[in-house]
């Protein structure tokens, strides 16, 4: 009794966190697990393309999963569902999920956490272009601008102006860093299923042991009565 008092103390205050998708083999280690992708997209031609085997055998569990679709359809309240489950993951650069991760907070807070893998897939890089004969010295003024206006901060004022949070997740979102930590979400049925079907166990265990004795001792009193009316 005592060990189960323990147990079920545990089991009320710790939940177990999730093993994460931190590298490309960990996707490919659940081949039947959903991979959601934007179609006709720049990450479609980078995994139908690339020379890398990893990448190639990704695209073909997303074909397979049949998770090309439109952007519309990708962040639904259903696939994020899928994602918290374990039953998809969403492929997608960073700025996009961490915003739409934002917006949705609100429906998903208390059910899950989102996060990023380790290893990315590709870095998209966003370079300036200008004709061979452009101005040097109107260049270098371009370059000095653009310096200015990353350090002082109004890339990140902008994404507090467009994106709830700042495009920061809100507090659906959880760095590689960052324990899963539930200690602050009220616990659900789900959480509590196991203890409720062990304890049935217990119990239907208890009433079978119960019956098979009283039935034995039964057995054992007529036997004693029949014994004494033959003598």
């Amino acid at each position: 009794m005592n060990f189960f008092t323990a147990n079920l103390s545990a089991s009320l205050m710790v939940k177990t966190e999730a093993p994460r998708i931190r590298k490309v083999a960990d996707v490919l280690r659940t081949p039947n697990k959903r991979i959601l992708l934007f179609a006709n997209s720049g990450f479609q031609d980078l995994l139908l393309y690339t020379d890398v085997e990893a990448y190639r055998q990704v695209y073909e569990q997303v074909q397979r999963t049949r998770g090309e679709m439109p952007p519309e359809l990708v962040f639904t309240d259903h696939h994020f569902t899928d994602v918290i489950e374990e039953r998809a993951i969403i492929l997608q650069e960073w700025l996009t999920f961490r915003d739409q991760v934002a917006r949705n907070c609100p429906r998903l807070k208390g059910r899950g956490f989102m996060y990023f893998s380790e290893e990315s897939l590709a870095s998209l890089a966003i370079s300036w272009y200008a004709r061979a004969d452009f101005d040097d010295v109107i260049h270098k003024e371009f370059n000095i601008r653009l310096r200015w206006i990353i350090e002082s901060g109004l890339g990140d004022k902008f994404l507090e102006d467009v994106s709830p949070g700042g495009g920061g997740g809100g507090d659906c979102w959880l760095r590689l860093s960052d324990k899963a930590d539930m200690e602050h979400r009220v616990l659900d049925f789900s959480d509590l299923r196991p203890i409720f079907l062990l304890h049935l166990v217990l119990s239907c265990s208890a009433i079978l042991a119960f019956v098979a004795e009283a039935y034995r001792a039964t057995k054992c009193r007529a036997s004693s009565t029949s014994m004494r009316s033959a003598r």
